[in-house]
């Protein structure tokens, strides 16, 4: 491979491009993955908790069996979007400005304590509630379970994207520079960031015991979207992006 204007590209020049376009392909993934996991989860009815209107499965949720598949789905996105957006501040602390190298780092430390901590619960919830639920076995896993206002599920949730908040305001302090994109990125994962870190403070004042899922709805929506629009803006900054010389 070589270039008309500068001659041939270097071992260097290389990997450098090889990352951008991991960058770039990681955050388009992550981006999509939310929209999509945002896009069925508003489709997905609640059968629990306060938002619940009609249908709603009383506790120990053993008449979820007929609906806990279909209530699931949106689970598989949004691990893929847990996991791409660790790839996404890794590839942000890697190929980002100097400057914005530290906040960086910790972007890739909160994102893997969040995805951690979502993956989890939501493989706990795949491989053990919703066969436990699927077979009526329910009053077993019942402090487990989705439908369960004030349960291990919706706990860990809240603080899994309490985290990713934490994260989202990393990133907007790595994404250092001038520029409409670079402002965009910093403004979409400051905003959610402090949607997303403040709700929780907010909703556990005002509910306190009755926080039940006022906070996770709010939270799943900040964050999903801001991964939506924040994932697609940063693939085309990592596109656009040359590293600053060694």
């Amino acid at each position: 491979m070589a270039r008309a204007d500068d001659g041939p590209i270097s071992a260097g020049e290389r990997t450098v491009i090889s990352a951008r376009l991991f960058a770039t392909g990681a955050s388009a993934i992550t981006a999509l993955a939310a929209a999509l996991a945002l896009g069925i989860g508003v489709f997905t009815p609640p059968r629990g908790g306060v938002l619940c209107t009609s249908g709603c499965i009383p506790y120990p949720y053993t008449d979820a069996a007929p609906f806990v598949v279909g209530d699931s789905i949106w689970i598989y996105p949004a691990i893929v979007m847990a996991l791409g957006f660790i790839a996404v501040t890794a590839s942000l602390h890697e190929l980002g400005p100097s400057g914005g190298r530290l906040a960086g780092l910790v972007a890739v430390a909160f994102s893997t304590l969040a995805a951690g901590l979502l993956v989890g619960d939501y493989l706990v919830h795949l491989m053990v509630v919703v066969p436990s639920l699927a077979r009526g076995e329910g009053a077993a896993v019942a402090t487990f379970s989705i439908y369960n206002p004030h349960g291990v599920f919706i706990a860990l949730e809240n603080a899994g994207y309490f985290v990713i908040g934490l994260a989202f305001l990393a990133v907007a302090g790595a994404v250092v520079g001038s520029g409409r994109l670079a402002g965009a990125v910093r403004w979409v994962f400051l905003v959610a960031g402090v949607l997303a870190v403040g709700g929780l403070i907010f909703f556990g004042a005002l509910f306190g015991a009755d926080l039940d899922v006022r906070y996770e709805v709010f939270a799943i929506s900040i964050d999903y979207l801001a991964l939506a629009i924040g994932g697609a803006l940063l693939a085309a900054w990592f596109r656009r992006r040359r590293t600053d010389p060694a």
